[in-house]
């Protein structure tokens, strides 16, 4: 029998149940307390997302120092290494791939990609909804993650005449599916590590739930945008979309591996919707085309913009002036709907050649070719450096995983990558530049971009920084490990709330890595306690995280800024909390049907050996 821990060598030990609580109903009550502030803040109070979090991230300080009894120094310490992980590991992979996107716009090669869409596909707000934020948006996750996609994806609908608001949501809801395979696997290899579970097994799993979800997704987003009409006149579009996209994802995880099913799957289902809609035109196009967003075409037009009041009371996702503006063609944002070629090419310019085409996706062909190469040279990791923090690194211990005692002692080693995939991105922004020179653009234009990037992401980088921070001292402080176990102590109706405590990690940190991070260990030995299948699970806390993407703070404030929505984090958050709830809750139905009904679809842990 091993022998039990001398608690008496750590500054704090974590309370399961704080002595000033009755049980652990009363610990889930007060420890969830922060984020619900975060919630009203935003959504109810509108308060600007870096004051919601603040106010957060106090209450949490205050929580974690008086009833869970942490010492504030050991508060203090988990803030900090949390920002920093933050800044680096998540805001400077966004600012890079921002700058990447601004450095297409001021060479004026965005024009480039806006016509190559509008000339060589439907000239349809509804087909570029599906291409741009299903098909891009899922490239974009699986190169590079951590909130580029909405800021990216969101920038280039309002660049083809979306509102705002509207391509800022449709990004949002779109961003689930990829975000598990996000950033070349990074969240199923996390997963695997900190489970010890074989990562084919996880990567199977996982890839026997996204494509259910992901197959019906474009529709999904679709009727929220365009209505019962819009679906009818797109159905099959957004079903030769989410099926190309769901079966490679499928074969990919299960076949190969979790690097590539949202790369392989994104570029597939691309290729495959272009080629469909060269045959197939939805039914009412000329109802629905696109318009030039504002006089010129620069991001910075887009930043400066302030939120229609019509967008914001739009319901669902799309909203009255989009429909009302397209059906009477009437002018939006100072732009008249183009009907005739001659009004096209009056409004987009004309039809672009090849080597306009080249230069307007060369920038995203550059990035995915070098992340995936940096990747898979493991430059990262080679010039990792481990920074101990001494007076946090093994102080505390984590009443929680007790019964493992090597998991039980909780380390604080920050592994700082200074070639990280924020740097691969900047050697693309690099190339891209040197490229866009030596075909004529100016030379001044990587240093516009970048203070373009620094303009539209400060209070990001602020409120993402906060935010982190929060979720570090709810980890350090065992706040988060009461919230699990308060769940996991429901005994089989775990199965359908186990997705529910990766959405609250994700809500907190914006990451999926993040969430599995935090509670992979902790739902493997719900699992084995209750006797519910560990694979399935684990892989429960990864999707029911991705869920909750559109919610985060991290990525809506990220949102917000890219597209001049700066304030408005709480009308975002009203819009796509339900969808998010509505995912989780549909992934819970998912995991009991795959636990009871379905069992033999759950890959054996041995699985690809």
């Amino acid at each position: 029998m091993a022998s039990s821990p001398d608690l008496s060598a750590y500054a704090f030990v974590q309370p399961i149940v704080p002595s000033s609580l009755p049980n652990i109903g009363a610990a889930f009550v007060v420890g969830i307390l922060p984020v619900f502030l975060v919630l009203v803040l935003l959504g109810v109070f509108r308060v600007p997302a870096w004051l919601s979090a603040l106010a957060g991230l106090a209450l949490t300080i205050l929580i974690a120092c008086v009833v869970w009894t942490m010492p504030v120094n050991l508060a203090f310490y988990s803030l900090a290494i949390g920002m920093i992980f933050a800044l680096w590991n998540v805001c400077w992979v966004v600012f890079n791939a921002l700058a990447l996107f601004n450095l297409t716009v001021r060479a004026g090669h965005f024009d480039g990609f806006r016509r190559s869409l509008i000339y060589y596909v439907p000239n349809d707000k509804r087909v570029y909804l599906v291409i741009i934020g299903f098909c891009v948006g899922a490239l974009i996750e699986g190169i590079a993650g951590f909130g580029s996609t909405i800021a990216i994806c969101s920038s280039m609908l309002v660049n083809l005449g979306f509102e705002p608001l509207h391509a800022l949501t449709i990004s949002l809801i779109f961003d689930t599916t990829p975000v598990a395979f996000g950033a070349l696997g990074v969240p199923i290899t996390t997963l695997a590590k900190v489970t010890d579970l074989p990562t084919r097994a996880l990567s199977a799993m996982q890839g026997r739930q996204l494509p259910f979800i992901g197959l019906f997704l474009p529709l999904y987003v679709q009727f929220f945008y365009s209505g019962w009409r819009g679906v009818a006149d797109t159905w099959a579009l957004c079903l030769v979309a989410g099926a190309s996209f769901g079966v490679i994802e499928f074969a990919v995880s299960n076949y190969i591996g979790p690097q590539l099913p949202d790369v392989l799957g994104s570029l597939g289902s691309l290729i495959v919707t272009i080629l469909f809609l060269q045959f197939h035109k939805p039914k009412n196009s000329d109802k629905w085309r696109a318009h030039p967003p504002t006089q010129g075409s620069g991001i910075v037009e887009i930043v400066t913009s302030t939120p229609s009041k019509e967008g914001e009371a739009a319901e669902g996702v799309a909203g009255d002036k989009d429909k009302n503006a397209n059906e009477e063609n009437i002018v939006i944002d100072g732009s008249k709907v183009p009907e005739t070629e001659e009004e096209l090419v009056a409004a987009f310019g004309a039809k672009p050649n090849l080597l306009e085409v080249f230069l307007a996706w060369a920038p995203w062909i550059m990035v995915s070719a070098w992340v995936i190469a940096w990747i898979e040279a493991n430059v990262p990791n080679n010039f990792q450096q481990n920074i101990v923090w001494t007076h946090l690194d093994k102080q505390i211990y984590i009443s929680a995983y007790a019964a493992t005692p090597k998991a039980a002692v909780y380390g604080a080693t920050y592994a700082w990558q200074p070639l990280g995939t924020g740097t691969g991105i900047l050697c693309a922004v690099i190339s891209t530049y040197f490229m866009f020179v030596a075909t004529g653009a100016k030379a001044r234009i990587i240093w516009d971009a970048y203070v373009d990037t620094v303009r539209q992401v400060y209070l990001a980088v602020l409120t993402v920084t906060i935010v982190i921070g929060l979720a570090y001292v709810m980890n350090y402080s065992g706040i988060a490990y009461s919230l699990g176990l308060a769940l996991a102590s429901l005994g089989n109706p775990f199965a359908f709330f186990s997705p529910f405590l990766g959405w609250i990690a994700c809500f907190l940190s914006g990451s999926d890595t993040s969430s599995n991070t935090l509670f992979g260990n902790l739902q493997k030995l719900a699992a084995q306690t209750i006797g519910l299948n560990r694979i399935l699970i684990c892989v429960s806390n990864s999707t029911g995280a991705v869920m909750a993407k559109m919610v985060s703070v991290q990525n809506v404030t990220t949102g917000v800024t890219t597209v001049g929505l700066v304030g408005k984090e709480g009308s975002v958050i009203r819009k796509t909390l339900p969808h998010s709830i509505a995912f989780a809750i549909l992934v819970g139905c998912i995991v009991c049907i795959q636990q009871w009904v379905t069992p033999g679809i759950i890959p054996a842990e041995n699985f690809g050996s």
